[in-house]
């Protein structure tokens, strides 16, 4: 018996520890189990979070890229509104990922007004975002420099015998300097005459009408890619070209264009001439022909005798000779250089505004406002004034 009982104590310890060490290996499983569990859980939910993270920066990005697609949009058709006041809008158009389109509206009550609607979307993914927004803006009636006899964006000098009046409404020439202003001419200005900088002493009696000395300045408008690009449905000419048989000038001219004797050309529309005019014969018609080059103009043969001057000379050339008028017989047509100058030698009448960055005149011209061209103008650069803009 002695010996006995210690062996069953013995073994019963044995017992005993083999179990506690189960217990313990269990607890560890079941602990391990559930580190595993929560680690598994917060993975989940970490990689559900990112893939949220995902789409909502997706979503903002294609609302970003929306909103710019619909801004351009309208600023697009604001362009193209601005050099043709009859402009419809822009239609459906796909741009790679998405769509966009433009809509122009009539304000009820007010016929210089134009709402613009323009919406966007894009799609990636099995995601789609769309943005609209609306502007509102007046149109201009005729841009106020082209109401001028002589308007200038630099210090102008009228002296020699140079007459500036209008037709056929008397008495409303009006020169204008955006800088300074001096007018010596030994004829007068039969109209009114101001400066956004100051007026020579002795000016305002060479001026039957007003002088303003310190008057806001004149927007001289740009001529854009889209007003020179109006005639593009009149196809184009990808070569120098000579016209002298009265014939109707195409849309475009990729060269320089030479209008001849003894039936000159005839406009319908805008021209646009990449190169240089050379004005030596008759004009016929209305319209605007737009040159990148200089114009030179012989004013004894570029319109038939008493045709309106409905025909708008454009040249966006950099360059003080930019519009080089000569001759002393009659020019009629509107002038225009906003970047460049004009020359003129000789005693030549123009029917029509002389308009450009600077003027270098010699000789004894008469250049005479045509009033008639305030309500029937040729094609000209536009302005516009935005109203308002808002995100819809």
């Amino acid at each position: 018996m002695g010996s006995l009982v210690p062996k069953l104590i013995a073994m019963g310890t044995r017992h005993r520890g083999t179990a506690e060490g189960r217990a313990r290996r269990g607890h560890a499983l079941m602990t391990s189990m559930m580190v595993v569990s929560t680690l598994l859980i917060t993975g989940t939910a970490l990689l559900d979070m990112t893939s949220q993270s995902g789409r909502t920066a997706a979503r903002r990005l294609l609302n970003t890229q929306a909103l710019n697609l619909a801004v351009s949009a309208a600023e697009h058709t604001l362009a193209q509104l601005q050099d043709d006041r009859d402009y419809a809008g822009l239609q459906a158009t796909s741009l790679g990922q998405g769509t966009v389109a433009c809509t122009v509206a009539l304000v009820a009550g007010q016929p210089l007004y134009r709402q613009l609607t323009a919406s966007a979307s894009v799609s990636r993914a099995g995601l789609t975002a769309t943005r609209r927004v609306r502007a509102t803006v007046e149109l201009a009636q005729l841009p106020l420099v082209f109401t001028m006899t002589i308007g200038s964006k630099k210090t102008l000098n009228i002296g020699g015998a140079v007459r500036a009046n209008s037709a056929p409404v008397l008495n409303q020439g009006w020169v204008h300097s955006n800088q300074n202003l001096s007018v010596s001419s030994s004829r007068p200005v039969e109209g009114k005459a101001s400066a956004t900088g100051t007026i020579s002493p002795g000016t305002a009696s060479r001026v039957t009408g007003t002088t303003t000395a310190g008057a806001p300045p004149v927007e001289f408008p740009e001529i854009t890619q889209a007003f020179k690009e109006r005639g593009a449905s009149r196809g184009a000419v990808w070569a120098d070209l000579t016209v002298a048989d009265g014939s109707t000038l195409p849309g475009k001219i990729a060269g320089n264009l030479t209008i001849a004797t003894p039936g000159g050309a005839t406009v319908d529309g805008v021209v646009w001439v990449t190169g240089a005019l050379i004005l030596n014969g008759p004009v016929a018609g209305t319209g605007a022909i737009v040159c990148d080059g200089g114009l030179s103009a012989n004013t004894n043969a570029t319109t038939p005798g008493g045709t309106p001057p409905n025909v708008a000379y454009i040249s966006t050339l950099r360059s003080p000779t930019a519009l080089d008028l000569s001759g002393n017989g009659q020019f009629r047509g509107l002038l225009y250089a906003p970047n460049g100058g004009i020359r003129m030698r000789g005693n030549a009448t123009y029917y029509g505004s002389l308009l450009a960055e600077s003027f270098d005149v010699g000789g004894g011209p008469t250049i005479t406002r045509w009033t008639g061209l305030d309500d029937a103008p040729p094609p000209l650069p536009g302005s516009l004034k935005v109203l308002g803009w808002q995100e819809l």
